[in-house]
């Protein structure tokens, strides 16, 4: 087994702490990007979701049986802002989206703690510290674990599933076996193409039963408590949570799915090769440098590596591989932004680290020179580091300057005439709607969401339209449509903002 250099507990703990609280103070410096109002609809959505879920508001349900996770987050910290200020959910939404941005970069840190050990674990101090260190920086970890997302919750349930299967298979632990298939579930109630994660705790089990045929009985017990605790969850999420409802709606990844689309997506090269980048890129390594290191990486590696960690490292290479095609089959092959989702695939950061390390280490079997190797280590570390950690420092950087639609409705409520016989066209719902935003200033009552070219000019002064927010799509619809000598000359600018 390969263990690169030796460091006691305690100077690994205190390494890893020191990591940690580095990352801390990056993740913290400018989470709350884009408030007092909404930067992400999905925060906003879920937010909705619950007050309506609390019959807090009579909107409609947002997506009818969505994975519950969230939402459970979302309401426990809803209920706590309310015990502290004092005020009703719906007067506080500021609060509730500060709660749930610094409770998802708590979530996210303890995950990236449990990273290092698993990657301890598998390659020793050097890959347990290299890993979170390459993670903590990750431009799309920073920006995922910003944002009360429900992936950054699955992360930390992936990392708590393998773990616990790690210690089930090395220590012959039966509780730990369950544990494994209950972290899975309760990913699986976050996000539910997390299933597969369930193959960890149940692998296990099936090992176990098959490799030591004296304990065949109390084995064959774990697993039926396993299949037992799964059947028990599907059945709650389909019938007591009505999970089958995603069927009956416009949900994206629903219809992706239902329509044949992703399948179609998996034999088109264009869609593949856009998700193994979106992938590497959790490891911060292109990806013509990710696929052959990983690949001479394993087989060097494998012929290194005991029984239990071929078997965890198997485990681990398909749960990344089945997560990406599952993705490739939910998602829309032209929306690559949603990087979120690619977060618990985390461990290609773990797969290319240990897989370079091996590497390294097989050179040192050929040369026997330590100084060398450890010296090499160094400067690798040190590189990898030094295209990973400057990229989320700037990051950071950006996400502290101030954001142009948050600043609108302080410039809004002093220079444009807000009155009740007023109208207004928005091609954005977030800069002047209050009950849309955690902005609790003036907001105008009425607005308009109309294209600006769906009526004529002299139709939206009838109805007595006093401004307009525009951007260049709207300018570019008004030329299309023939309109812009029309419009602009009744138009008097009042304001423009940098984008």
């Amino acid at each position: 087994v390969f263990h690169p250099y030796t460091l006691s507990n305690r100077i690994f703990a205190l390494a890893l702490a020191a990591l940690l609280l580095a990352g801390a103070l990056v993740h913290l410096t400018g989470y709350d990007r884009g408030l007092p109002l909404y930067e992400s609809k999905d925060e906003r959505n879920n937010i909705h979701e619950v007050y309506a879920q609390r019959g807090l508001t009579d909107a409609p349900l947002w997506k009818p049986g969505y994975p519950p996770g969230i939402l459970y987050v979302n309401h426990a910290v809803q209920l706590i802002v309310e015990r502290v200020t004092g005020k009703p959910a719906t007067d506080c939404t500021c609060e509730i989206v500060h709660g749930l941005r610094l409770t998802g970069i708590v979530v996210n840190l303890t995950a990236i703690a449990g990273m290092a050990f698993v990657a301890r674990w598998f390659g020793g101090n050097l890959a347990g510290l290299l890993v979170p260190a390459l993670w903590l920086f990750n431009v799309n970890v920073l920006s995922e674990a910003q944002y009360a997302f429900p992936q950054i919750y699955e992360h930390l349930l992936f990392v708590a599933a393998l773990g616990f299967a790690i210690r089930a298979l090395t220590r012959r632990s039966m509780t730990f076996a369950v544990l494994s298939t209950v972290a899975g579930l309760a990913a699986v109630v976050f996000k539910y193409p997390q299933f597969p994660v369930l193959g960890l705790g149940v692998g296990v089990a099936v090992w176990q039963l098959w490799r030591l045929p004296a304990e065949r009985g109390r084995w064959g017990g774990v697993l039926g408590v396993q299949v037992a605790l799964i059947l028990a969850c599907a059945a709650w999420l389909w019938f007591g949570y009505d999970a089958g409802r995603l069927l009956d709606t416009a949900h994206e990844e629903t219809n992706v799915l239902t329509s044949g689309g992703g399948l179609v997506q998996l034999v088109t090269p264009a869609v593949l090769w856009l998700r193994f980048t979106a992938l590497t890129t959790q490891a911060a390594l292109p990806p013509l440098l990710f696929l052959p290191l990983v690949t001479v990486g394993t087989a060097v590696l494998w012929r290194r590596m005991d029984t239990n960690r071929r078997l965890v490292m198997v485990a681990l290479i398909g749960l990344v591989i089945l997560h990406t095609l599952t993705l490739v089959v939910t998602l829309d092959g032209d929306n690559i932004g949603l990087r979120q989702n690619y977060t618990v695939s985390s461990y290609a950061t773990l797969w290319a680290v240990v897989s370079l390390l091996a590497i390294v280490a097989q050179i040192r079997d050929a040369s026997g020179r330590d100084t060398i190797l450890r010296g090499g280590l160094a400067l690798i570390a040190v590189g990898w580091l030094g295209m990973t950690v400057p990229r989320g420092i700037d990051y950071v950087i950006e996400r502290r300057l101030p954001v142009t639609f948050a600043e609108l409705p302080v410039w809004a409520g002093q220079l444009l005439p807000f009155t009740e016989d007023a109208a207004i066209a928005v091609s954005d719902n977030r800069p002047f709607i209050g009950e849309w935003s955690c902005y609790n200033g003036p907001h105008h009552p009425a607005p308009r969401y109309d294209p600006l070219v769906t009526y004529p000019l002299d139709q939206w002064i009838a109805d007595g339209v006093a401004f307009v927010q525009m951007d260049g799509g709207i300018l570019a619809e008004l030329d299309a449509a023939g309109l812009t000598d029309d419009y602009l000359p009744n138009m008097t600018p009042i304001a423009t903002f940098p984008a």
